[in-house]
């Protein structure tokens, strides 16, 4: 009877259940109401009708993504002792996060009124037993006794020290050079960058220096994954991965708007492929001319078309009317609404007036959905970065898509998704999207390979 009253109050507590939670709670009751071979014939049935589901697959392969992103961490030493060096709000940022990783951790901030001022902003977000893992560097060899020392590039170790053997240094700052920092701060082989590009992700992405090695990363990884937490490898590059994912999304959105195509259909079709937000309201959230700036890095130097990044611009300093100070936080896509963004009715009109003035804009996108398009190119943005060495494996850029863009672990990722649906519609999809802009969608010669050789993702 009381196994019954649980199975009830399971039932009681997610009234409109999914069809795979229906199907376990009528596997448990079978499990309590019929024969054995009869409850195990019963539960076969559906264990197979959802293993093989589509979603099924997804989720499996969200898995094993994760778990091949952390092989060999039980034989790696595990830092405890962390010390964040720097003086900006950032590193109270980053002195939280190393504390909920599971480190004991100390802010060194190069003064003591600065240090207790990062101090008190970072123990505000931290609750009970986490704040008494959380210090002010006192003694001033902190620096060399730390396991992991978390550095965002403002300051310069004086007098100058030498970390203990064994340690890593992680760079966060993104605009100065691994060899350069290491040199200074007397690091030779554990020197390494993270880079996180929104802070409410669960992922970690390391860039390896040039002279890094196999028993610093696996220190590193393993100091850095947890519970929740996801840690990726890469090759060092501008704006790393990550900001690559996000830029080829963003700049794929920009062109679409640029094109006519209207704002809410681009970012409802980024949801159907599984991401939390669209497009445009995560470079709202990233900031507007934050990610202006990103765009700008990542493809600097190519000759792609700098009409995405104009309307951006323009979009802008239309809303900031050209005041600097509004421009880190202000919304160009949406308007503040309750709790979360509401979408900006003025955006539209704003559009076509800009279209008009613009004789470059492209006249139409082919026949291809929105969503194929979108997902076409973060496919390609994926090929690109395994290309070029910046991706150990496949898997990675699926891990990324999920942990680091916010993609639905259900939906398996950018990949997986590719494989499912058949490469070579995406190579077709491809071919018809480069002309209108090659910097997101040209092909690249790993999706020519697959589609010549019949291959897959994975």
């Amino acid at each position: 009877r009381a196994f019954q009253r649980d199975i009830m109050d399971a039932r009681s507590r997610a009234p409109r259940p999914s069809p795979d939670d229906s199907d376990i709670y009528e596997c448990v009751e079978a499990a309590s109401l019929l024969p054995l071979e009869q409850g195990l014939a019963f539960e076969a049935v559906r264990f197979a009708k959802h293993a093989d589901a589509p979603r099924a697959r997804f989720l499996r392969h969200a898995a094993l993504c994760e778990w091949r992103a952390k092989p060999g961490l039980e034989n790696a030493p595990t830092p405890k002792r962390a010390v964040v060096f720097g003086r900006s709000p950032e590193a109270a940022d980053l002195a939280v996060l190393a504390v909920n990783i599971g480190n004991s951790v100390c802010i060194e901030a190069g003064g003591e009124a600065l240090g207790q001022a990062l101090l008190k902003l970072a123990l505000k977000r931290l609750r009970g037993d986490a704040q008494s893992r959380l210090t002010l560097a006192t003694s001033g060899v902190e620096l060399e006794a730390a396991d992991l020392v978390f550095d965002t590039g403002e300051l310069l170790p004086d007098p100058p020290v030498t970390p203990k053997p064994g340690s890593v240094w992680i760079l966060t700052a993104n605009d100065l050079s691994m060899t350069e920092r290491a040199q200074e701060v007397h690091v030779a082989d554990r020197m390494m960058r993270l880079r996180r590009l929104f802070r409410t992700g669960r992922l970690l992405e390391v860039s390896l220096g040039p002279n890094a090695s196999a028993d610093a990363v696996n220190s590193a990884r393993s100091a850095l994954a947890a519970q929740d937490w996801h840690v990726v490898v890469t090759s060092d590059a501008p704006c790393g991965v990550q900001g690559i994912f996000f830029a080829a999304l963003a700049r794929a959105a920009l062109t679409m708007l640029a094109i006519g195509q209207a704002p809410g259909q681009i970012e409802e079709a980024v949801r159907e492929l599984g991401m939390r937000h669209g497009p445009l309201q995560m470079m709202d959230a990233y900031g507007a001319a934050r990610s202006l700036a990103l765009l700008q890095d990542v493809y600097r130097g190519s000759d792609a078309s700098t009409l995405p990044l104009q309307l951006l611009s323009d979009r802008v300093a239309h809303v900031t009317a050209g005041d600097e100070a509004k421009m880190r936080h202000a919304l160009v896509f949406h308007s503040p609404g309750g709790q979360g963004f509401a979408r900006d009715p003025d955006l539209r009109f704003w559009l076509e007036t800009w279209r008009k003035e613009r004789a470059d804009a492209p006249a139409t996108l082919p026949d291809i959905a929105l969503l194929t398009a979108l997902h076409a190119a973060l496919v390609r943005a994926a090929s690109l970065c395994h290309e070029n060495g910046l991706l150990r494996r496949w898997s990675d850029a699926d891990l990324v898509a999920i942990h680091g863009l916010g993609m639905d672990r259900r939906m398996g990722g950018p990949l997986i998704q590719a494989d499912v649906a058949g490469v070579l519609g995406l190579h077709r999809a491809l071919t018809a999207l480069e002309p209108v802009d090659p910097a997101v969608w040209s092909r690249s010669a790993e999706i020519d390979d697959m589609v010549k050789n019949g291959r897959a993702f994975f």
